[in-house]
């Protein structure tokens, strides 16, 4: 076909009698899609960025991606597509690119992965793998599989493993940046890692995940010259836009983590059963055999690498008693910001003092024995991984620096207590200038696209908090006709009432019910509270539902879906993940419940500190921060109830504030149905669409 972006052209495309009517069996036009497509062609050709909302049903993917690889071919540049789930990553390369492809347009596209998921078979092959199964621990049985396993596959992808490999397992064999010999190493032919990167700066469109970008871009705040982790890229099209936000902020900073710190000490050196483990003991052992290293010399080396075995055993052994303290005094899934030192529980100010004193000096003699070792030992496997771990635990002691950093008023930090681990994390207040700087300015077009980026008939705040400049905004609506296939409840429930929590428990649970034996099951509930959630299960178990309950928590997040999806229908409680990427048609999910309107948790860390900013700028944190994150969290919610034109149903908002208080308007407003359904408790089972 003609690779052409004119207005005829993307209309011979998508409209009536079009090309794709042709190639996709049951395709009709849709005048979104076309309008949606004409605006990334049109801000294409002119080297503009746009921002685009477009409803369930609009086909979003292929409108952007038709005129994006067109672009990329007739201008010899890369499109790169950003998403934030896997489900969306493996409808765009499994359905949406063979599409493309079917219209005569020739291109190459590849799903890029971090580094991670690929296995180093230079690692593997250290492996102390006996040819005689009987021999082998577990440990090296599951190693001895995956050596088999890479004579089968073609990626060298953990994802491609059809059998089970542990995490702690697969660590030991991925490939990392810090510990590649690159091509000096005799695997670097073979190398899967190498081979993906090399298809990826072959292709056309790179398909990557919101976590990847921005740890790319992470990279590049720090170090301009950096080749980063993505080939470049002239168009960046992100896909689940409203998420980027919050994947910024979670890459783009600084983290200490217990449990990964232990683990890297480990690698460097550990004794355990009266055995010694790691790189250190390993490296010394290969001093001692090199004939080629003068006696003086192999044993100045081994004096060295003795001080620092003996000093890593009193640092890791005073490490773990502060850590046990740090377990004893903070509580179980606390998380706290820190906005001045005295704010620290003491425990931490004492972990914190001993990794920058002791931790620092733990470093330097690290790093000055290996220095000194490799002028004797040149290009060896051993020293060179060694010297990639205290580079490692420099980043950590770096991680603490930044985090005691209390007055700098652009960063926020926290600490964090779960199983078996703590972290010290610190992230930018405002991502938005990290974005325009690292992405946004560096390609010729960028598109913020998604179902959830307006906030009434605004895009404005999205807009601010990621530091895009759109000339092009198009708020597009769905397809599906939801005046006539669904409506939206809002029964007049008493407030919630802190002091009574147990009667607002008892109305839900009630309601729940209710609506579950009038349509025989397919009901969603949507949570905010895991505690809310928990009672209002416990007070649907005794026998009150007429189908089966799954409450999230008790069986995996994709089982619990299978089960709701594929079985008879059933009631489905969740909250955070479950607001979105849930994909259930038809007579399985018939009604969307939302328990609470999905305000942010005010003390949250990050959240409260960017009110704070918000109210040092003279304006209302509740308005420009609470209501629109809150709207676009709803507007998700809302989305799981229509997933294509067949569908029908009815969401219920179980939370009184959108009828009593000002706001509710601004939520009404933000979804595609005009005129709500406001009744008594009573009367919403007559109101239900079946």
């Amino acid at each position: 076909m003609t690779l052409s972006l004119t207005p005829l052209a993307i209309n011979d495309i998508f409209g009536d009698e079009g090309m794709l009517s042709f190639v996709l069996p049951g395709f009709q036009p849709r005048v979104p899609q076309v309008e949606m497509a004409q605006t990334v062609a049109h801000a294409l050709l002119a080297e503009e960025n746009g921002i685009i909302e477009a409803g369930t049903g609009t086909g979003k993917s292929l409108a952007y991606l038709i005129p994006g690889i067109i672009h990329a071919l007739t201008t010899k540049t890369r499109l790169l597509i950003s998403t934030n789930t896997i489900n969306l990553q493996e409808q765009i390369l499994d359905k949406d690119l063979p599409v493309v492809k079917a219209l005569g347009i020739e291109f190459r596209a590849i799903l890029i992965k971090g580094r991670g998921n690929y296995i180093c078979l230079r690692k593997l092959s250290m492996q102390n793998i006996s040819h005689d199964s009987a021999l082998l621990t577990d440990d090296q049985r599951a190693f001895a599989r995956l050596a088999q396993w890479i004579g089968f596959t073609k990626t060298g992808s953990r994802s491609d493993v059809e059998f089970r490999v542990a995490p702690e397992m697969w660590e030991e064999v991925q490939s990392e940046s810090d510990t590649c010999q690159n091509r000096k190493c005799s695997y670097y032919r073979d190398c899967f890692f190498f081979k993906s990167r090399k298809d990826a700066n072959e292709a056309d469109v790179l398909v990557v995940n919101h976590a990847l970008l921005c740890t790319d871009l992470a990279i590049r705040s720090i170090n301009d010259e950096s080749n980063g982790l993505i080939p470049e890229y002239a168009v960046a099209t992100i896909d689940e836009a409203h998420n980027l936000e919050t994947a910024a902020t979670n890459h783009i900073g600084f983290k200490f983590a217990h449990r990964q710190f232990v683990k890297n000490l480990q690698r460097i050196y550990t004794y355990t059963n009266n055995r010694e483990y790691g790189k250190l003991p390993m490296l010394a052992q290969r001093v001692q055999l090199m004939p080629t290293i003068g006696n003086l010399a192999q044993q100045d080396i081994l004096n060295r690498l003795e001080g620092v075995r003996l000093e890593l055993m009193s640092f890791t052994a005073e490490y773990a008693e502060l850590a046990n303290k740090v377990f004893h005094a903070l509580e179980y899934q606390e998380r706290k910001r820190i906005q001045h030192g005295d704010q620290c529980p003491v425990a931490l100010q004492e972990i914190i003092h001993f990794l920058l004193q002791r931790g620092r000096q733990m470093q330097q003699m690290t790093a000055s024995a290996l220095s000194f070792t490799a002028m004797s030992l040149e290009d060896d496997e051993y020293l060179s991984e060694l010297q990639a771990y205290v580079n490692r635990f420099a980043g950590y002691i770096d991680a603490i620096d930044q985090f005691t950093l209390w007055e700098n008023s652009t960063l926020v930090q926290w600490y964090v207590l779960d199983r078996e681990n703590f972290q010290l994390v610190t992230s930018p207040l405002d991502v938005a200038p990290i974005l325009r700087e690292t992405l946004f300015n560096r390609v010729k077009s960028a598109f913020l696209v998604s179902a959830t980026l307006a906030v009434g008939d605004s895009m404005k705040y999205v807009e601010k908090q990621l530091g895009f400049v759109p000339q092009h905004e198009r708020i597009l609506p769905s397809p599906f006709d939801y005046a006539r296939n669904a409506n939206i409840i809002l029964p007049r429930l008493p407030e919630f009432d802190a002091r009574l929590p147990s009667n607002d428990q008892k109305n839900i649970s009630r309601l729940i019910a209710q609506v579950a034996h009038a349509l025989g099951g397919g009901v969603f509930v949507l949570f905010t509270s895991q505690l809310r959630l928990r009672k209002v299960a416990e007070e649907l178990r005794p026998n009150k539902l007429p189908c089966e309950l799954y409450v999230q928590g008790e069986l995996p997040r994709h089982e619990l879906l299978r089960r709701f999806r594929e079985g008879t229908p059933a009631v489905l409680l969740g909250l955070a993940s479950f607001w979105e990427g849930v994909d259930v048609k038809g007579e399985n999910l018939r009604c969307v419940m939302i328990e609470k309107l999905p305000f942010p948790v005010p003390d949250e860390p990050l959240f409260a500190a960017r009110c704070e900013a918000a109210t040092r700028d003279g304006k209302s944190p509740f308005m420009e921060l609470s209501i629109p994150q809150a709207v676009i969290r709803f507007k998700q919610g809302f989305g799981r109830l229509i997933r294509d034109e067949n569908d029908r149903g009815s969401c219920i908002v179980c939370d009184s504030r959108i009828l009593n208080r000002r706001y509710g308007k601004i939520f009404l407003r933000s979804l595609p149905i005009q005129q709500p359904i406001a009744c008594e408790p009573d009367e919403v089972v007559q109101h239900l669409l079946r």
